[in-house]
């Protein structure tokens, strides 16, 4: 009895009425970067910022490919860096907006999609879903 009293008091204390903390403070900007082939191996490649408050400046950047600083940007305005590059084989690129405070970033994939490798075995279906059986 004195267990339940215990836990009850303790539940009781803890829905107290003191409301939640504020949000994790973020970056105030978003970006997308887009690839579009053109060809050949060849990319063009689009980092878009849009800032959700006012920025003193920022400075767009796509990795080993293109840095585009920028003055003060107002709230809703979008900036824009384009570049081209040539990737035949499979790579990843990082793009991103830095600003006082920190930076946002994203990724994009050049190339070919890698291919999984085929299962080896033979494929079950069970009430799960479907199992690859181990080979011998």
């Amino acid at each position: 009895m004195v267990r339940v009293l215990a836990l009850v008091a303790c539940l009781a204390a803890c829905a107290g009425g003191d409301a939640p903390g504020p949000d994790k403070p973020s970056v105030p900007i978003d970006v997308t970067l887009e690839a579009r082939p053109l060809g050949a191996g060849d990319w063009e490649l689009r980092l878009a910022a849009r800032a959700r408050a006012d920025l003193e400046g920022a400075v767009l950047e796509i990795a080993g490919v293109a840095r585009r600083p920028v003055g003060a940007v107002a709230a809703g305005a979008q900036v824009e860096l384009v570049a081209r590059t040539h990737a035949v084989a499979p790579v990843v690129l990082v793009g991103g907006a830095r600003v006082r405070g920190g930076s946002r970033t994203t990724t994009v994939a050049l190339g070919a999609a890698r291919s999984r490798p085929a299962a080896r075995g033979r494929v079950l279906e069970t009430p799960f879903g479907p199992v690859t059986e181990a080979p011998p």
